[in-house]
């Protein structure tokens, strides 16, 4: 899949050297989004690539789209071409991704309390064992007496 990308590039190329047409710019966002997003998820989908690989592809093609738009935008056509949103290329396995991560860390802080709370608890239990040690001490020196 990333060996073809270039290729899709190519014919990004060719419409950029036309004019800068709104026709040629409308041209070039449904390339993108046809061409190369719509492959990228279906090759996704399919298992021909991970979802990281997916993910790269996809920022790379978001920025070219950036690209693109601020181009258009300096020739002043950027109310004729849509800009992509930001989370518009987000996959679905995005959100699950950025879900597990924070019950990843929600795991490991509970885990440190868990652990924080053991070790309060042990030193509770030396420091008792240690007075019982003495009152049983102060208890045989009373016997004695």
């Amino acid at each position: 899949m990333i060996i073809l990308i270039p290729f899709q590039l190519l014919k990004l190329r060719e419409i950029i050297e036309k004019e800068p047409t709104k026709e040629n710019f409308q041209l070039l966002q449904n390339l993108i989004q046809n061409d190369i997003v719509e492959s990228i998820q279906a090759n996704l989908k399919v298992g021909n690539i991970t979802p990281d690989d997916a993910n790269q592809l996809l920022e790379l093609t978001g920025e070219l789209h950036q690209h693109i738009y601020d181009h258009y935008y300096a020739l002043g056509g950027c109310k004729d071409m849509k800009q992509l949103l930001d989370g518009a290329l987000e996959l679905p396995l995005d959100k699950y991704r950025i879900h597990i991560d924070k019950l990843e860390q929600e795991n490991q802080r509970i885990e440190q309390e868990k652990q924080d709370a053991l070790w309060k608890a042990e030193k509770k239990a030396e420091q008792a064992e240690q007075e019982i040690k003495k009152l049983k001490a102060e208890i045989e020196k009373l016997k004695k007496n």
